[in-house]
């Protein structure tokens, strides 16, 4: 964000809530402008006059309920970061807030809490240098999933007797089905923010009422359509993206990371490419054309990206599931898959699982590549202690892969 103060508007019908978050970041006065606001009616008056960068908000007030806010922020100032902080549990109410808010956080919640969503939901902003895009993906409720397994979703949870078992099989198919519910279960939309092994075990933690729920009434999950994009393009990533998620989940074992980063490898691996999906589900034609370009003048397709929207696909990706609340291993693995050594990283970490299985699969398979074949940023690979390991890396992954 520059030199200039990140501007934050906190809205609640009760003063004395807003007095208790004025005190506790007080020491924040010189890098955030804060505004507090009784209520909705008065949060929209403030609006009016004054461009927010951050929203924090109560959801159950009078008058003008922060859904109804949230609504408003979402559709006129799409480039805010949209966060709930409420004492409510009601399904109905939190269900509502899925598509409006990027993180949800539960009362009674620290203010270093309310303070690191905050930072970190804002701390990759800098990546993204084009407005339009930095809009577009602040707006975006889901990423649309492969119409297969949109299909396979739907009919399963309309059966009386579905499986949660086969609900979660679904969704770990599905890179925007997978996003949206690690989202979910990782900002406490449902009370049950904490580390999980696996997009399975998230949906088990959210449970099969809660899934149908959302999947029916509240329309979580919509399919590509498919007049708009090119299916054959959606496999190859989504192939892609399944395939990089083992080989860097054989990568951080290999490198004997424990089991939480070991976990983070894994799903930064299946996530690393949703960037693309962006790309895709917002601007087809413009994409592929890029993708085209790439293909024929033989440079790699994020520098077209970079090119083309003063970012790539990598950065894009990172903000929307570090606005989504997902942890930082996470976000800097996905954000840095093709730089790493823009990143702060100087030893074995997600970062390097995913950087590497990136550039294996590629070489293992020649036709899931857009554009040319990666190349290995060496000097990086000797700053982490791998420049002698290579070759045994590659021949441990294609004879665990047998």
């Amino acid at each position: 964000m520059e030199n200039k103060k990140l501007k934050i508007l906190f809205v609640d019908d009760e003063r004395k809530i807003l007095d208790g978050i004025r005190r506790k970041l007080h020491s924040m006065r010189n890098e955030w402008d804060m505004v507090f606001a009784v209520g909705g009616y008065e949060a929209k008056k403030h609006m009016i006059e004054t461009k927010f960068d951050v929203i924090v908000t109560d959801m159950k007030m009078p008058g003008t309920s922060g859904q109804e806010l949230l609504n408003i922020v979402r559709d006129k100032h799409p480039e805010m970061i949209r966060l709930v902080l409420s004492g409510y549990s009601d399904q109905e109410i939190i269900m509502q807030t899925t598509k409006t808010a990027h993180q949800y956080l539960s009362k009674p919640c620290n203010v270093s809490d309310i303070k690191a969503a905050i930072q970190r939901s804002i701390s990759l902003r800098k990546l993204l240098k084009n407005p339009r895009l930095t809009r577009l993906v602040t707006q975006m409720k889901t990423i649309p999933s492969l119409p297969t397994i949109y299909n396979e979703i739907m009919e399963e949870i309309q059966k009386p007797d579905s499986s949660l078992h086969v609900v979660g099989e679904i969704v770990s198919k599905d890179i925007g089905m997978s996003a949206k519910i690690l989202q979910l279960v990782n900002t406490s939309f449902f009370g049950v923010a904490h580390h999980v092994q696996s997009v399975e075990q998230a949906v088990a933690l959210l449970g099969l009422d809660i899934i149908r729920s959302l999947v029916l009434s509240f329309n979580l999950f919509e399919k590509f359509k498919d007049n708009k994009v090119n299916l054959p393009t959606l496999n190859r990533v989504w192939n892609h993206s399944m395939e990089v998620a083992s080989y860097a989940k054989l990568l951080s074992e290999n490198f004997g990371l424990d089991s939480k980063q070991v976990d983070y490898s894994y799903i930064a691996g299946m996530l690393h490419d949703i960037g693309k999906l962006i790309l895709i589900s917002e601007v087809p034609a413009t994409y592929l054309s890029i993708r085209k370009d790439s293909e024929e003048s033989g440079t790699q397709l994020y520098v077209k990206e970079v090119e083309a929207f003063h970012t790539s696909h990598a950065e894009l990706g990172a903000y929307l599931l570090g606005l989504w609340g997902l942890q930082q291993p996470i976000i800097e693995a996905i954000a840095y898959h093709h730089t790493p050594s823009l990143s702060n990283s100087d030893c074995l970490t997600p970062l390097v699982s995913v950087y590497l299985a990136n550039y294996f699969d590629y070489q293992f398979t020649p036709s899931r590549r857009e554009g040319p074949a990666p190349v290995l940023d060496m000097e990086f690979i000797e700053q982490v202690g791998l420049s002698k390991k290579i070759d045994k890396l590659q021949k441990y992954i294609l004879k665990q892969q047998r």
